[in-house]
């Protein structure tokens, strides 16, 4: 564990609904440009904001779903400054006791900003085809 002083710039991957950004794991968290926002930072992942330090990090971060959380929501990335009690995770998670987002930095083009989950086949997709064998 870490303090560090200085805000320094790193990324979040957050749902992005109706204008609005939304934490992707609990669903409720709300982050807004320009508003600081303060949690405690604990290790064992008891708490703190959780950023990336590249943005390809944040774009591939893998995210765990929760009950009540907007894991199949359309998505972007923050850019945001951090400082604070600071807990580096070996897959490359970093918690942060202060984060303020500064700027919405989207997707790159051709990357699906959704999440797809699989569905099994509708019943209709069971059925066999209508269509003569001669066809």
């Amino acid at each position: 564990m870490n303090v560090e002083e200085r805000p320094g710039y790193y990324y979040k991957q957050v749902a992005k609904t109706f204008g609005s950004y939304v934490s992707i794991f609990d669903g409720t968290t709300k982050y807004e440009i320009g508003k600081t926002l303060h949690q405690s930072a604990k290790p064992s992942h008891e708490g703190g904001y959780y950023v990336y330090a590249s943005l390809e990090e944040a774009i591939f971060a893998d995210i765990p779903r929760k009950k009540g959380g907007m894991f199949i929501a359309p998505r972007t990335v923050l850019q945001v400054l951090c400082w604070g009690t600071r807990i580096d995770y070996d897959n490359g998670k970093i918690a942060f006791e202060y984060l303020k987002p500064v700027a919405d930095m989207g997707f790159p083009t051709g990357y699906l900003s959704t999440c797809l989950l699989y569905t099994s086949p509708s019943p209709r997709d069971r059925q066999k085809s209508r269509m003569p064998s001669s066809a």
